[in-house]
């Protein structure tokens, strides 16, 4: 009976000291992970601003009349929602220039004068593609450049990787930035009629200036005051 006894007190001790064993294990790899989180060796768990495969309406992305004033528009400017055609974003919009549309006689009379038409009433002035659904930091994207076969560019006040679309005798320009205020990357170009280098800058400038987290939320659009007005909200349909 007393070999039993002291054999049953050696294993609840061997129990009590695993179980202590244990114990001091998670406490220190508690305290460890907590050293390492204060020191930034851990990172923390981050999501996507938008989720993949969602899209942003381009009615809340873009707002036309800052658009307009900017570029210095005769015409207020429209936006067309182009995602459906561009699934690898979230949201690609397009700023249609306004004005009349000139028939083909008048256009035949402006080609008279002019070597090319130009941007056209009904054209694309410029496009402002979000892809939103990346988790992306300004230095790894600054590195990325290259890969995008771009050159690192100052010229918006900002970082952005310019790339040249050659074309012909006026090669356009297409930037692609990292969006501090949202953390999207957004690509801003403009319209297959647009070679003014100058005014896609304008364009880029004023998309990184106007879209915040507030025009990248998912959620639905309210309607319109007086949806029997039959009033827009500044949105083109083809």
């Amino acid at each position: 009976m007393r070999t039993m006894i002291v054999l049953v007190a050696g294993l609840l001790a061997g129990c009590k000291s695993d179980t202590g064993a244990a114990d001091e294990v998670a406490r220190e790899a508690a305290a460890e992970m907590k050293r390492k989180e204060a020191a930034g060796g851990v990172a923390k768990v981050q999501k996507a601003p938008v989720a993949e495969g969602v899209a942003i309406p381009c009615e809340r992305l873009i707002a036309p009349d800052k658009f307009t004033e900017v570029l210095a528009e005769v015409a207020p400017l429209t936006v067309r929602d182009n995602t459906k055609a561009n699934v690898q974003t979230n949201a690609a919009c397009e700023l249609i220039r306004g004005g009349e549309k000139l028939t083909m006689a008048q256009q035949a009379e402006k080609r008279k004068k002019e070597a090319t038409l130009g941007v056209l009433p009904g054209d694309v002035l410029c496009y402002v593609h979000a892809v939103c659904s990346t988790i992306e930091t300004a230095e790894r994207f600054r590195k990325s450049c290259s890969k995008l076969g771009a050159s690192n560019d100052e010229s918006m006040g900002t970082f952005a990787c310019m790339q040249v679309v050659p074309t012909g005798a006026k090669d356009p320009v297409v930037f692609h930035f990292f969006d501090e205020d949202t953390k999207c990357i957004l690509k801003v170009g403009g319209g297959p009629s647009m070679t003014d280098n100058d005014l896609i800058r304008k364009c880029a400038q004023t998309a990184r200036d106007t879209i915040g987290p507030d025009q990248i939320k998912t959620d639905p659009l309210p309607p319109p005051p007086d949806s029997g007005s039959g009033s827009g909200v500044g949105s083109a349909t083809e």
